[in-house]
């Protein structure tokens, strides 16, 4: 059967004004800006897992206690940096730079911890409440970015309607941004603890395992299968031969799932395997 150039270059050039508004969308760019901020974190916490293997070796406990502590704090809790993070680029994206977005990401930070359900350690002397690490990780990646979109907006909304502590001109910017954010705050933070009492007595028993269970476990045999990664990636490659921003156009809306699971399990089966380990050591 031959193959029609012209034909395909057309189809190409008539779904090219789409894809590029795909690209350039503010929900799309504040999604690939927040994954490229974890970058950082995500190197620092695989660098000190691929280190614990040699501490393990040679049996240095000290060493391998903070090891262990660097990968829990960085991609241990992506979550919560997704999180901060959405809301900041969001905002920062929609209001054109004249809110760096910082309030609206420690606002969507507590909002996600509002959402997260207490557990508990008990001891010999004392129960002592805890914040579960489950949702902290890959398994709170989605609940996490929509959390952050949904405060982002929130925080777009009141700032644009002006429902916000206007200080003097006179008084520090410093201070009057933090007068500024002290509505939002309010009004978001409430608006999140109501809700997380509503998911608490439904059948999920949270906002988290409810998008885990109805979005992100779904997903999983979708987005985390090998044949789904080699899609994407020829996806990507056609798009760019084409002249379209493949990596823009795809990569924020396959990332949170495939990326951070694949990332995750491959963390998780070095930790445990030990002839994976035994290949660097």
């Amino acid at each position: 059967m031959k193959i029609n150039k012209e034909k395909i270059s057309a189809f190409f050039n008539r779904i090219s004004p789409t894809l590029e508004k795909i690209g350039e969308n503010k929900y799309l760019q504040t999604i690939m800006a927040a994954m490229m901020a974890l970058l950082g974190p995500i190197i620092l916490g695989s660098i000190a897992i691929l280190i614990s293997v040699y501490t393990a070796k040679f049996k240095i406990t000290s060493l391998s206690n903070i090891l262990s502590a660097i990968s829990t704090v960085t991609i241990g809790s992506m979550a919560l940096y997704l999180a901060f993070l959405m809301a900041k680029f969001l905002v920062h994206n929609f209001l054109n730079g004249k809110d760096d977005g910082t309030a609206a990401g420690i606002i969507s930070l507590m909002s996600f911890l509002i959402m997260t359900p207490l557990g508990s350690i008990v001891s010999k002397k004392t129960t002592v409440a805890a914040i579960p690490s489950t949702w902290l990780s890959s398994q709170g990646v989605f609940s996490a970015m929509i959390i952050g979109l949904i405060v982002g907006r929130m925080y777009i909304y009141i700032n644009q309607h002006g429902w916000t502590i206007k200080m003097p001109s006179s008084v520090p910017p410093m201070v009057s941004q933090a007068f500024a954010s002290l509505i939002p705050g309010l009004v978001i933070g409430s608006i999140f603890g109501i809700l997380s009492f509503l998911f608490s007595v439904s059948p999920f028993g949270s906002f988290h395992q409810m998008v885990f269970t109805l979005i992100q476990q779904p997903l999983k045999g979708i987005g985390g299968s090998i044949w789904a990664m080699i899609l994407i990636s020829l996806l990507m490659q056609i798009l760019w031969f084409f002249g379209i921003h493949g990596t823009n156009v795809l990569l924020p809306l396959v990332t949170p799932q495939s990326g951070f699971q694949w990332m995750s399990k491959i963390l998780m089966l070095f930790q445990r395997d030990t002839c994976l380990q035994t290949l660097l050591v």
